[in-house]
């Protein structure tokens, strides 16, 4: 009996000693690899960049650029206007459409190269799984090169 006493007393220390609480730290944005956030909000960021122009102006039109002027951590699959659909062809999809594939570009993750990892699942906003990649020539994202 003394044994199991004492058997429990050491598997409950080692286990209070061993657990950490690291949420305040991680919500306070203290975690190893963020940096200072930017006071300047994200939507308003990307808008004033003449290289997002028409990227933006999708995000406006589906409703989604409001939401990367809220408080909170994003990462933005941002277009470049080079790569961005033409008007003509974004005329082609319905607005629900339009919608989901602004919500593909989101996710709440902050990316950032430490978070790199290879087979890595980053959600969406619409829901989508996206799954990150590491080759020798740089980064994938489904296997895309970013």
């Amino acid at each position: 009996m003394k044994n199991k006493i004492l058997l429990s007393i050491i598997v409950l220390t080692t286990a209070l000693i061993s657990c950490q609480d690291d949420w305040d730290s991680h919500y306070k944005g203290q975690q190893e690899g963020t940096a200072e956030g930017s006071p300047e909000k994200l939507g308003d960021f990307l808008s004033l960049q003449e290289r997002y122009s028409a990227f933006t102006d999708f995000l406006k039109e589906t409703g989604v650029l409001d939401t990367l002027n809220a408080d909170q951590i994003l990462t933005v699959w941002a277009v470049g206007n080079e790569d961005m659909p033409t008007p003509e062809e974004l005329g082609q999809w319905s607005d629900k459409e339009k919608k989901q594939i602004a919500l593909n570009m989101l996710n709440y993750m902050p990316i950032y190269y430490p978070k790199f990892e290879d087979s890595k699942k980053i959600q969406t906003l619409a829901g989508k799984n996206l799954f990150m990649g590491i080759s020798p020539d740089g980064f994938k994202l489904d296997g895309i090169d970013i």
